[in-house]
């Protein structure tokens, strides 16, 4: 439960839990509500993780997705530690589906959108979420 280089936090606010991008040590730690901040946290995702810049998770917490040092957005489903990449393809770039550095996300409020902030192109793109 040691971070290194946390760069990103989110907290579902239903349950209280607590997500941190634990950049350093490539993965992402859950707290739960009343852990122990020394040795609480369990890490729930890791696979394919490199350098992960922040992490946002659907209302449900079944669903995750993260940024990290491969400039793509990788999405997680809650118990199975494979990711698929949602957005980018691994290579920086500047096209309309590519990233360069993503490095922030939000939800919108129906979850049918997920913000990526893009770092490197100054910008902020949208991607449709077909289903969480």
């Amino acid at each position: 439960s040691t971070l290194s280089g946390p760069a990103g936090i989110y907290v579902v606010s239903s349950s209280g839990n607590l997500y941190v991008a634990d950049n350093h040590n490539s993965r992402v730690v859950r707290w739960s509500p009343g852990a122990d901040p020394s040795t609480g946290g369990v890490p729930v995702a890791s696979d394919t993780l490199s350098l992960v810049y922040d992490v946002i998770f659907t209302a449900d917490e079944q669903t995750l997705f993260v940024t990290d040092g491969t400039d793509s957005v990788k999405r997680f489903t809650v118990g199975v530690d494979n990711a698929t990449i949602f957005a980018g393809n691994g290579a920086a770039g500047s096209g309309p589906y590519q990233l360069d550095s993503p490095a922030g996300l939000a939800l919108d409020s129906t979850e049918q959108y997920l913000y990526v902030v893009d770092t490197n192109n100054n910008r902020v793109q949208r991607f449709y979420i077909p289903s969480c």
